[in-house]
């Protein structure tokens, strides 16, 4: 046997492999092929006169018998010879057999000991004649080039275009066009040489004239030359080449065979989107994403490339997005983004970008959306490209320059400096990273001057703005003239002089901003995309230039360039809104100065169209029918209609419901409506308008921070009203109040401020009236005065204005402690630095100074955490104890402030020198204050016990923890019972004290523990929270000391959990007061009583339970027995409980307290709290002077909560951390029976929620899924079928319930398998996680189950959210066994709800409803005639109800939950409750997820069916999660079959209805996430 390796041929003639050759060898004898070898070109290296082939060919040359073997190589895809050798069979074996290397027609061969032959690269020289080979072709030498890493000079390349065109062979000469085409473009791609390009496309024009349609290469060559016009169009930005492109990719893409077909495609989208992008076409767009899709489909759906596609795809949508709005689109893009990640490993190359393009997609619903975790997450998943991908990699600034992006956004939105300050290093490095040849590079120091003007723009530093403006000069200097970024560019740079301009107000920069604006637009082509951002950031430019010139011509410039810039926006574009109410606006300034008729009502028509196009909740509409309401006053004001006014005050209110009181425009809205009151007074003479005039501009004077502008306006419009109400009425209070409003806007006003003429003048005006009724020439004086005077300004030095600016600081100081808004700690140290700034180094204020900004500094410590702030503060405090004498009275508040900062630092340093300094501070505070100054002493003494705790903590030194012990025993006696602060005092004092014992085990310390924290937990001072935390704290001594006052001490943490959750707090304050301090308190505590006393382990359960729907409940508790002894007090009750349920209701003034933090609290939220105050007071006179009524309101205790099981067996189950019980109610029995599960736990019920909650998404059936599922929110994908997996799943969940919950209850309440009709009722009242698990399907199903393994064999199940539910149905319930004519069916259906997805199941659904009442009453609305009002009236007098629509949740505020229906209305919960439905029966909601619950507050039933009980309903059909739009037809029509069944419609009948067709549902096969969501609520 021989072996030859590494074959190798040295000729005269120039050899060339190309990557693509194919070659054979073949040994031939006598004509006959003998043998052959086939070899890839990985197998074949080298190029020219030498030509290796690495390999191995074995033969054996015993088995010829012809005396010569030729080696022939031939290159299969050409089928050319390229060599031949002769080798010497008698040579060669007789070399073999000697050992020596044979020779054989000049090939050396050399032989090893194993006969292997090795044909060696240095072998002699082979004459031509002897080798045989042919010359190297024309194509070769274009291979080799192509091969070769060197670059061949323009010439050489010209020398061989025309020896191609020379070339007869018409194949040939395509196929050699097509490699020199190519063979430029990869010279233009390393040189960016624009010779090559444009050699390539012109070689690509001349191959694709000679191609037929049919030529094998065709669809490659239009391919590659419509890569390379799209290339020449990114160097040049000349259109025609892009639009050519796409022209000649379009026909590529007719003629290309279909296994290439999709990579065509997606190369012709990026065109299509480039194209949108430079022209903005909504053809373009829409083409690319149907172009797009196509490619993915033609995909398959396990190939490797399925990811890529779906990542172009992807992007195809967030463009779509970014143009249209559509959430659709950008929910597509995230989906697709996510599936191609989740497809692709870390180690694909791809990865970085299909992470880039997710995070940017996140970033695009977090601009629109405003969800904080979207760009939380944006930002992680971009660090997460920019770590995958090395630095080498050409994309890697690319990706750094997203994540800039992203921070810079966050930085924008949060006011995060620190995310600002991260984003500007990320530019630099995508900037430095970047090669000098880099398209992008532009574009990275273009975004890295935006994020330094931004920064600019908040620290007001000329070297950052300097930096900023170096940057966008960079910019525009790497680009060409005439590029198509060019523009922009030039234009970011205008826009940094106009963000100078708003803090500096120079006027020379706004000049300079629209100059070089104006500059950037004459560079922009007419049918740009941009055009109208440049117009329209053009003539708001010049509204400003106006606004501080008042020039005319400035405003008419606006007017033009804002006309243009709206009429390029369609109507459907999302900035049409707006660009038509800035018009509008310069219209309005415009009429102003020319009294032009047309101007005013073109300003009204512009403002019209922008409401219009506005729909309500939009960010904007607030504003947009603000400036409405501004431009019909305008009108009025010229020419006196009343009507503009009348029609104004709506607009102006409209805005101010939209806004919530720390909103930057909220004061502007109330100053625009009391101006338009006003202007009702001064024309009709109301004087009930002049008060709502007063009371609007008191409410803007309110919320307007002292440093804006406005704020002086504001107080002088409330001035001027107010000496108006002093000439109506006379009162002298009336002009002294509007002599001081005003005195303090000229105080703010700023010289700068245009205005401030006017506020003088009219402070003259005040002035004068006050003169003339009471006569003093002092005011007359001061009138002259001011009025002469009114052109001047106040000089910084103005001895009012430096304590003015200490004050407002400590103001915003104060409202930061309160609701720790980033906004008013900023401004407080900003002010207070001022003030320090202007204050003389012996002023005698500037020691308050001092510690103030100190304090302030603290505060934005426990904002920002930097150490920094609180080191300063602690230098500030210093100096300001240094400066002031010992027997000065301030020195002892500045020596408690340097003990609470060296608290703080010591938390930040852990330094013990802190503490121990201190202490030291506190205990000098002490001495130099009188011990008659209790507050000081308690405050200070209290500090001191706080430091001494913190110091046993750091030393484990029990003297430490004994000294913190003696100061909370001093504070306890200097404090008296009724300082709201004690039972906080006593709660901490009790919690060193327990220290104490677990340092040293002293009872005593123990016992006294228990007696401060039941004090503290037994006063009726102070917040409930604190008392709350003191029971809490009380429990646990008691139960260490096995003190019987555990159960009072259990029983006061109860009661106290409703004043958490007081009715004088919006909704959703309560809810979180109840999670800040329920959590699973109560079920803990249940936990120690349960098998003891589970009366009381019941009471306390229902107490616990369901509170702020209890609180409701109270609202619509009738006073019919209370009006037969006290009518008075009973119908004053009445109208307090309904006043107080309707502003509970009102989802503006929810809406508004949401935001309580960001600022002050609106008068809606005062008259609440007053009602709930009038409220607790008269029910406390209820009870404490009404006969028999000591217990009016109160919990029911366990005698009347037992009646809960009148109609079937309730079963409690209290479960937590470490025991599961049940707790059974029986019709038939007075207690309680007790059923230990001690299989079971909370965390089991966690995990098991968990897998649930993520079947349910994987699903597609969570309600952020739904496609045609019943739930309102937007669709995010189509529904996925349950598999295998998913289904054990739930089964196993079920089987678990089964077996350790469900059957040991079954098992001890002894019940029997019975048949359908008689099997019990039953009802369960689950706690805790146990709450989102159906129990009520639990059991033992698929091939493992039979009878009497699952709950359905014993019992039909209902749920109850609390025993009182039960009860207060019970209650109400008529006698339904006389007739049918009381009842009444309300069936409603909407099929397509404007906004949300269509529901083509819900008139199926309508009319199995309708054919299953018979001849029973039933009234239908459907589609546009079920609206809000409609369904009003209907159910008003409709005992049943059946809706088939959408369904909303609002776990925040849930009255706001509700049923969407016509034209997407919301019908909601809060109207229904606030019906009187007493004769509300069932109610079928056939929407989704209505009984689910919030998982942070599992007892309190959250959800829409628990709601619909509160508005009267006795039975609810609802959904623990969603429904599909095919199976709530076939439910609904089997239950109605089942109730109808006998003609009297029973709804006690509902839940043995239900089951019958949920049965029914799951024996036609349905998966369980199908059947299992369906649930009966209540009787």
């Amino acid at each position: 046997m021989i072996q030859l390796t590494n074959l190798a041929i040295k000729s005269t003639a120039h050899l060339s492999i190309s990557d693509d050759t194919q070659l054979s060898i073949r040994l031939i004898g006598s004509g006959e092929v003998l043998d052959e070898a086939k070899l890839t070109s990985k197998e074949a290296l080298g190029v020219g006169y030498i030509w290796k082939i690495q390999g191995i060919f074995e033969f054996d040359p015993k088995n010829y018998n012809q005396t010569e073997i030729k080696v022939i190589a031939v290159n299969n895809e050409m089928n050319e010879l390229i060599g031949t050798g002769i080798l010497d069979k008698e040579t060669l074996l007789k070399t073999i057999n000697k050992g020596s290397p044979p020779q054989a027609a000049g090939i050396n061969m050399e032989a090893d000991s194993k006969i292997t032959l090795e044909f060696t690269a240095d072998v002699a020289e082979i004459p031509s004649k002897a080798s045989g080979f042919r010359p190297l072709s024309l194509l070769q030498k274009i291979q080799a080039l192509r091969k070769s890493s060197s670059t061949q000079n323009h010439q050489d390349l010209l020398d061989f275009y025309n020896q191609i065109l020379l070339e007869e062979d018409i194949n040939l000469r395509i196929k050699m066009l097509v490699l020199l085409a190519d063979l430029h473009m990869r010279y233009y791609q390393e040189s960016k040489n624009l010779i090559d390009l444009d050699q390539a496309i012109l070689i690509l024009e001349e191959a694709q004239a000679i191609s037929s349609n049919n030529h094998e290469l065709i669809s490659m060559l239009l391919n590659d030359l419509a890569n390379a016009l799209f290339a020449r169009f990114k160097k040049l930005g000349t259109m025609g080449d892009l639009h050519r492109s796409i022209i000649v990719q379009e026909k590529a893409l007719n003629l290309v065979k279909a296994s290439e077909k999709p990579l065509y495609l997606n190369h012709l989208v990026g065109l299509f989107v480039e194209r949108f992008e430079q022209l903005g076409q909504r053809d373009d767009i829409d083409t690319a994403v149907s172009l797009s899709q196509e490619a993915i489909r033609d995909v398959p759906q396990e190939s490797s490339e399925k990811p890529a596609h779906m990542n172009n795809l992807g992007n195809t949508y967030l463009r779509r997005f970014r143009y249209l709005g559509d959430t659709n689109d950008l929910s597509s893009a995230i989906k697709l983004f996510e599936e191609a990640i989740e497809l692709t490993p870390d180690n694909n190359p791809d990865k970085s970008s299909r992470l880039n393009g997710l995070a940017n997609s996140l970033l695009s619903r977090f601009k629109r959306m405003g969800n904080e975790s979207d760009i939380e997450r944006a930002i992680d998943i971009a660090e997460s490209a920019v770590t995958l991908c090395p630095d080498n990699h050409p994309n890697k600034p690319l990706y750094l320059n997203g994540l800039a992006t992203m921070l810079h956004t966050s930085h924008e939105t949060f006011d995060k400096i620190e995310d600002l300050k991260k984003a500007i290093d990320f530019y630099q490095k995508a900037d430095k990273l970047s090669l000098s040849e880099d398209s992008n590079k532009p574009m990275y120091a273009n975004n890295l001057g935006t994020s330094l003007l931004a920064l600019f723009e908040d620290k007001n530093e000329i070297e950052v703005f300097e930096r900023a403006l170096s940057m966008f000069q960079k910019s525009i200097d790497l680009l060409p003239q005439g590029h198509p970024s060019r523009p922009r560019y030039i234009y970011n740079m205008g826009g940094a002089f106009v963000s100078k301009f708003y803090f500096f107000e120079d006027p020379k920069d706004i000049r300079k901003g629209i100059s070089i604006r104006e500059d950037a637009l004459a560079l922009l082509p007419e049918e740009h995309i941009d055009r109208a951002e440049y117009l329209y950031a053009l003539g708001s430019a010049y509204i400003q230039e106006f606004e501080i010139s008042m020039n005319l011509e400035s405003i008419q410039r606006a007017v033009i360039y804002l006309k243009q810039a709206t009429q390029l926006l369609p109507n459907d574009h999302p900035k049409k809104n707006r660009y038509c109410d800035s018009l509008g606006g310069a219209l309005l300034h415009q009429f102003k100065c020319l009294g032009q008729k047309d101007d005013i009502i073109k300003s009204i028509e512009m403002r019209e169209h922008s409401v219009k196009l506005t729909p309500p909740g939009h960010h904007n509409r607030a504003l947009h029918v603000n400036h409405l309401g501004n431009s019909m006053l305008g009108r009025y004001e010229f020419f006196g209609g009343i009507d503009d006014v009348g029609k104004s005050i709506p607009l102006f209110q409209e805005a101010i419901n939209a806004t919530f009181d720390g909103h930057p425009d909220k004061p502007m809205f109330l100053n625009n409506l009391g101006t338009a009151y006003q202007h009702y007074f001064e024309q009709l003479g109301d004087v009930n308008k002049l008060q709502q005039c007063i009371d609007c501009f008191e409410e803007a004077v309110r919320l307007t921070p002292y440093f804006l502008p406005a704020k002086s306006g504001y107080l002088t419009n409330l001035g001027t009203v107010l000496s108006t109400k002093f000439q109506v009425f006379g009162k002298l209070s009336d002009i002294n109040a509007a002599i001081s409003s005003i005195q303090e806007a000229v105080n703010l006003a700023s010289k700068e401020n245009l205005n401030k003429c006017s506020y003088m003048n009219a402070l003259g005006k005040a002035y004068l009236h006050r003169y003339e009724q009471s006569g003093d020439i002092i005011d007359l004086d001061q009138s002259i005065s001011l009025q002469r005077d009114a052109v001047q300004l106040t000089p910084d030095n103005h001895q009012d204005k430096l304590m003015h600016l200490s004050d407002l600081g400590l103001s915003y100081g104060g409202r930061f402690e309160l609701f720790g808004n980033i906004e008013d700690i900023q401004n407080s140290v900003e002010i207070l630095q001022e003030s320090l700034r202007i204050c003389p180094e012996n002023h005698p204020s500037r020691r308050t100074l001092l510690n103030n900004l100190g304090n302030s500094y603290m505060n934005m410590y426990r904002l920002s955490r930097k150490v920094n702030d609180i080191e300063k503060a602690i230098e500030l405090v210093r100096n300001a104890i240094r400066t002031t004498p010992d027997a000065h009275a301030d020195k002892a508040t500045y020596l408690k402030s340097l003990g609470n900062l060296l608290v703080i630092q010591y938390d930040e340093k852990g330094m013990i020198k802190d503490i121990d300094e201190a202490i030291s501070c506190y205990h000098q505070s002490i001495a130099l204050v009188d011990k008659s100054h209790l507050s000081h002493q308690i405050s200070t003494q209290n500090n001191l016990a706080v430091a001494f705790a913190i110091k046993f903590k750091h030393t484990q030194d029990v003297e430490d923890l004994l000294k913190a012990i003696s100061a909370g025993e001093d504070v306890i006696k200097l404090t008296p019972d009724e300082n709201s602060s004690k039972p906080s005092y006593l709660h901490s004092l009790g919690n060193r004290l327990h220290l104490l014992y677990d340092k040293t085990n002293s009872i005593p310390a123990l016992q006294k523990a228990l007696a401060h924290v039941s004090k503290g937990a037994l006063l009726q001072v102070g917040p409930p929270i604190d008392r709350f935390q003191a029971a809490q704290a009380w429990v646990q001594c008691a139960s260490l000391l096995d003190d019987p006052s555990v159960i009072e001490a259990g029983s006061v943490s109860v009661e106290l959990l409703p004043q958490l959750a007081w009715m004088g707090l919006p909704m959703k304050a309560q809810h979180n007061e109840l999670i800040k301090a329920k959590g699973g308190w109560i079920r803990h505590l249940v936990s120690e009583v349960i098998g003891k006393q589970n009366d009381l382990a019941i009471e306390w359960l229902e107490q616990g339970r369901s509170i702020v729907w209890s609180h409701l409940l109270h609202l619509q508790n009738p006073v019919q027995e209370l009006a037969s002894v006290e009518p008075i007090l009973a119908n004053k009750l009445k109208q307090v409980s309904t006043a107080l349920q309707k502003s509970i209701s009102n989802s503006d003034y929810q809406h508004a307290s949401t935001v309580k933090e960001k600022g002050t609290i609106e008068k809606d939220s005062e008259r609440h709290r007053q009602l709930a105050l009038e409220w607790d007071s008269l029910v406390k006179t209820i009870r404490s002077t009404v006969p028999n009524f000591h217990r009016f309101l109160l919990p029911d205790e366990f005698k009347q909560l037992r009646s809960a099981a009148k109609y079937g067996t309730v079963v409690i189950i209290n479960v937590n951390n470490w025991s599961c019980d049940a707790l059974v109610l029986r019709p038939d029995n007075d207690t309680a029976l007790h059923i230990p599960l001690p299989d079971f736990t909370e965390q089991e019920a966690v995990k098991w929620q968990n897998v649930l909650s993520n079947l349910i998404a994987k699903s597609g059936r969570s309600i952020e899924q739904t496609h045609t599922e019943r739930a309102g929110r937007p669709w995010l994908g189509a529904q996925r079928k349950e598999d295998d997996h998913d289904s054990d799943a739930l089964e196993y969940i079920l089987a678990g319930l089964w077996d350790r919950v469900i059957r040991p209850i079954v098992e001890a309440l002894k019940l029997p398998v019975v048949s359908d009709n008689e099997r019990p009722r039953i009802w369960w009242c689950p706690s805790g996680s146990l709450t989102f698990l159906p129990i009520h399907a639990s059991g033992i199903y698929g091939k493992s189950g039979s009878l009497g393994t699952k709950l359905t064999d014993f019992v039909v199940s209902s749920y109850t959210p609390t025993l009182n539910a039960l009860i207060n149905i019970e209650k109400s319930i008529q006698n339904r066994d006389e007739t049918t004519s009381n009842f009444r069916m309300l069936a409603v259906s909407q099929e397509s709800a404007t906004g949300y997805q269509p529901l083509p199941g819900t008139r199926e659904e309508l009319a199995r409803v309708r054919a299953c009442m018979g001849k029973m009453p039933i009234s239908s609305l459907s589609d546009s005639e079920a609206t809000v009002e409609n369904v009003l009236r209907e159910i008003s007098s409709s005992n049943w109800a059946h809706f088939a629509c959408h369904g909303v949740q609002d776990i925040e505020n849930p009255t706001d939950s509700g049923l969407i229906l016509a034209n997407g209305d919301l019908l909601k919960l809060s109207e229904i409750i606030n019906l009187s439905l007493p004769n509300a029966d069932l109610a079928f909601l056939s929407a989704c997820q209505t009984a689910t619950g919030a998982e942070d507050l599992t007892e309190e039933a959250i959800h829409l069916a628990a709601g619909m009980l509160l508005a009267g309903y006795k039975g609810i059909v609802a959904t623990m999660w969603s429904i599909t739009d095919s199976d709530a037809p076939q439910v609904a029509e089997n239950f109605y079959k089942q109730l109808f069944k006998d003609g009297v419609p029973d709804p006690r009948n509902a839940a043995r209805a239900l089951d019958h067709a949920v049965e029914k549902l799951r024996d036609s096969g349905a998966p369980y996430l199908s059947w299992v969501p369906f649930i009966h609520i209540g009787i």
